[in-house]
């Protein structure tokens, strides 16, 4: 599972895809109270209120619908009121995530003719989180699992 702190401008479509399987499975996780309740990516939306993860889902849905997507977003459960920085990231987090993300578009076979853009953009020299977080210095958060 990997909900990245990443804006999801930044992300590859097939990587967009990805993030809003695994924010419903999330979603589900959240209000059910079962399934990967556990996962390190999940720690940081414990203890927060439900429309965290709505808003983050809704940004995901806001990029895919900017780039012709048709995500469904009535399958956004929990209350989403696109409120901003609700919430912190580190600056080492976001940096460990652009290059996790770079080694991905390494491997990715699909979408081969989009990928440079991903790429570009991932080298610009300010990378931003979701809107639902605001950046605060530091280093890879400690629920990170580093590959």
């Amino acid at each position: 599972m990997r909900l990245w702190s990443l804006h999801p401008k930044f992300i590859d479509d097939q990587g967009l895809i990805s993030c809003w399987r695994e924010g419903l499975g999330a979603q589900t996780v959240l209000l059910k109270q079962k399934g990967y309740k556990h996962h390190t990516q999940m720690i940081r939306f414990y203890n927060q209120p439900f429309e965290l993860l709505g808003n983050y889902l809704y940004r995901v849905w806001m990029e895919a619908k900017a780039r012709g997507k048709k995500f469904d977003i009535f399958k956004i459960k929990l209350p989403h009121t696109c409120c901003t920085n609700i919430i912190s990231v580190t600056s080492g987090q976001l940096e460990y995530e652009k290059n996790f993300l770079l080694k991905k578009l390494d491997t990715r076979s699909r979408y081969k003719n989009t990928l440079p853009i991903y790429r570009k953009r991932l080298k610009e020299k300010k990378i931003i989180p979701n809107p639902v977080f605001y950046v605060i210095d530091g280093p890879i958060e400690k629920w990170e699992k580093i590959k």
